[in-house]
């Protein structure tokens, strides 16, 4: 009876901060789907955590270096005559060299040990028949791998397609609005484009991800589209580092390669049947097989010019895609329900300081230091929403790898918390005001 009587006394409380809790949840999860972030100072906590995570606390576990093989192809390129009006040539510009990418798929193609290939080449330019038909004569013999389409610049909704008959996804990021950086990946993008780590996600599982608008679905589980991208393997990781003061202690722990280590210069040159039997050899080479047999091969540009500014610095666009993958595999886009649960009672608790007008961040910290101006009642109480979304977002990130908008809800609950006490005060007036009944 005491519990029901409770109910009933602070029936109020309890259905705005139920109420609030549920918008705020739902501000959340419609913040996390937008690719952008609001400011600065959320991507120095994001980082700043991030960091802590990996670096200090070492809450995370590199993936199996075992599972990855990292090809170079930065400096294979060739020249491709470019024309003008009236189809006069007026230059030259680099293009990769079909001819190697043909020798790599032959490699490939011979044993097909591998689990799944990356090729994060963008093949819209036209080399020469024989190179493009070569090229194309190993797609058609390929398994398990895909290149990449581009959303148009002044389309969203229209694919650039390659000029190659091959299985594709999207390979495009979507930059900051208000920054440069690269923060968040979406996993469908424009006229419901599903990106290459996520169809490489459902080949590879054989799993469907739903694209519905607000909710999404992967198998049957509801899906955030975007997230925060935590980068589990990150450049340094892959490549060596060149410190002969520490004896090359700081080599690193993934197979990485240039294309000339795994098909040397030379192959390009030789006859053709002398070639095809170079290439059989190499792909036979038990050193070889043993680092292509049952891994995912990373084939791309990790050193030139498909380099992106992130948060966590610059990514080399091939490792980015891996990454979303391995976050996808994690199942970082999952929506877990103890995270809701966490959320919503965070919420909760946020909220029933908003209706209380209590404090304890202002009452035992800050009070006991500043004056109780209206100055300071303004501006501090915004920034203890702001201790307390951070407090949140912190906790957020280290239990479930998620991280939380801070400005947006620190806004939303100042404002909130002014139209509560202004609500509060007409009503004590107005009770103040009414005639006593005797």
């Amino acid at each position: 009876m005491k519990l029901l009587s409770y109910f009933r006394k602070h029936l109020n409380l309890i259905l705005f901060c139920t109420l609030n809790s549920i918008a705020l949840v739902l501000i959340t999860f419609s913040w996390i789907n937008h690719s952008y972030i609001l400011t600065d100072d959320e991507e120095y906590l994001i980082k700043g955590t991030t960091l802590a995570k990996k670096f200090i606390v070492k809450a995370d576990k590199k993936p199996d270096p075992e599972k990855y093989l990292f090809i170079n192809i930065a400096w294979e390129k060739e020249l491709l005559e470019l024309k003008g009006e009236l189809d006069m040539p007026i230059g030259n510009i680099p293009i990769t060299n079909r001819k190697r990418l043909a020798d790599l798929f032959q490699l490939l193609n011979t044993n097909q040990n591998h689990k799944f290939v990356i090729l994060d080449v963008w093949l819209v330019d036209s080399s020469d028949y024989k190179s493009d038909s070569a090229l194309q004569a190993q797609f058609n013999k390929a398994k398990n791998f895909l290149i990449p389409y581009h959303k148009d610049p002044e389309d969203d909704n229209k694919k650039l397609m390659p000029i190659f008959s091959a299985p594709t996804a999207l390979s495009d990021y979507e930059k900051d609005d208000f920054e440069s950086n690269f923060a968040k990946f979406r996993l469908v993008q424009g006229d419901h484009f599903k990106t290459t780590p996520l169809v490489m996600y459902e080949k590879l599982y054989n799993k469907k991800y739903e694209d519905e608008g607000f909710f999404n679905y992967l198998e049957d589980k509801l899906s955030l589209n975007s997230f925060i991208l935590d980068l589990r393997i990150w450049d340094y990781d892959i490549k060596p580092k060149q410190d002969t003061s520490i004896n090359n202690l700081n080599k690193a722990k993934y197979s990485y390669y240039q294309l000339a280590d795994i098909i040397p210069l030379g192959f390009s040159a030789l006859p053709r049947e002398i070639k095809e039997q170079a290439i059989k050899d190499r792909a036979n080479d038990s050193i070889l097989k043993s680092i292509i047999k049952d891994r995912i091969i990373v084939v791309g540009d990790f050193e030139d010019s498909d380099i992106h500014q992130t948060l966590y610095g610059a990514t080399p666009g091939p490792l980015i895609l891996l990454n979303v993958f391995l976050a996808i595999e994690a199942g970082d886009s999952i929506i877990n329900w103890t995270f809701v649960l966490f959320l919503f009672t965070g919420y909760w608790l946020i909220s029933y300081k908003c209706y209380t007008q209590s404090d304890l961040i202002d009452k035992y910290i800050i009070g006991r230091f500043l004056p109780p101006t209206s100055f300071k009642t303004m501006i501090m109480g915004f920034i203890d929403y702001l201790i307390y979304f951070i407090l949140l977002s912190v906790i957020s990130f280290f239990l479930f790898n998620v991280h939380l908008t801070i400005l947006l809800l620190a806004i939303y609950m100042q404002l909130l918390e002014k139209i509560v006490a202004w609500i509060i005060r007409k009503r004590a007036t107005q009770a103040e005001a009414a005639p006593v009944m005797n």
